[in-house]
């Protein structure tokens, strides 16, 4: 799988693969001696791979991560973003949405696959960075709402776009 990823991704215009590895340990050793501007992991790779993204994080704070993975949990995409990751996308999404994910971390953006991300949103004890504690409302503007609402009903960040008449960019920077 990771050698097709690859060999899909090479196709990108402005992509290039620098490293591949099978495991935690290696992904740490790729990221530190490689720098690559984004590092996919799987959350299942030997050695865990939400422990090699806090290692990341920690020490090549400039590499962005997306976790690339079959686990379709809100709880794991909260345990992975608290981690360091900038996006997750489940295993089987078109190569599109892949590059389109790594193209949002390179550019500073958060990618969240939106069947996920409406039920990370209404998930108990989810802590959305946005949240300043249990006392403090959050204070949505009137946009921020409607992007919200439309991204917990599972629409992507096109068709937020359209309905609101927002850029994909505007849409993404809420997120």
């Amino acid at each position: 799988v990771r050698d097709a990823l690859a060999a899909v991704l090479k196709r990108e215009v402005g992509f290039s693969i620098v490293g591949t590895g099978a495991s935690s340990d290696e992904a740490v050793t790729l990221a530190e001696n490689l720098l690559p501007d984004v590092l996919l992991l799987d959350i299942n790779m030997p050695g865990d791979g939400i422990a090699a993204a806090r290692r990341i994080f920690r020490s090549c704070p400039a590499v962005r991560i997306v976790m690339l993975t079959s686990a379709d949990d809100a709880y794991l995409v909260d345990t992975a973003l608290s981690a360091g990751a900038r996006g997750y996308i489940v295993k089987g999404e078109p190569a599109s949405v892949i590059a389109g994910a790594i193209r949002d971390a390179v550019s500073g953006r958060s990618y969240i696959a939106p069947s996920l991300a409406a039920r990370l949103l209404t998930s108990p004890g989810f802590s959305a960075p946005w949240d300043t504690g249990p006392d403090s409302p959050i204070e949505l503007v009137e946009r921020e709402e409607q992007v919200l609402r439309r991204l917990a009903q599972g629409l992507t960040y096109t068709e937020i776009a359209e309905s609101t008449g927002l850029s994909e960019a505007a849409v993404a920077a809420f997120v």
